[in-house]
């Protein structure tokens, strides 16, 4: 982690992986080092059998469980990564946008809503769209 931060200090995007399960504990160190936060990233392992899921458990934990600031935590997982991979309609909310949105409960951070490309996938924690191939076949 300090190859990274003095990688980050100099204009290198850096990635931190969710596989461990240890991601608060990182970002903690990440910060405490003076690492430059709009250059770090979080991702989940492709090879995972749950990456996404993963993913938005370490979110959750280094906010609830490490008592990271959600203002501080959530950039790693949105504007930070769609910087990086140059995706100028991702990670932010701003006209032009692909209005992908995610409220969650404040206390718990579990999904409430969830929009995508300003289609609404979760409403009241509940999945109500349907999948691409349930699409497909619903005009068989």
């Amino acid at each position: 982690m300090d190859s990274a931060v003095r990688l980050a200090k100099r204009g290198a995007y850096v990635d931190i992986d969710t596989i461990e399960g240890d991601l608060g504990k990182w970002l903690l160190y990440y910060r405490e080092h003076d690492g430059p936060a709009s250059q770090l990233t979080v991702s989940s392992d492709a090879h995972a059998s749950t990456p996404v899921s993963k993913l938005y458990e370490q979110f959750k934990s280094s906010v609830l469980e490490c008592g990271l600031p959600l203002e501080d935590v959530l950039p790693h997982f949105t504007i930070n990564t769609a910087t990086a991979l140059k995706l100028a309609s991702k990670g932010r909310l701003k006209e032009g946008a692909d209005a992908d949105v995610l409220i969650a409960n404040k206390e718990t951070l579990e999904v409430v809503h969830l929009f995508a490309r300003g289609r609404q996938m979760v409403d009241g924690g509940t999945v109500v769209a349907k999948s691409r191939q349930e699409e497909l076949f619903a005009h068989i």
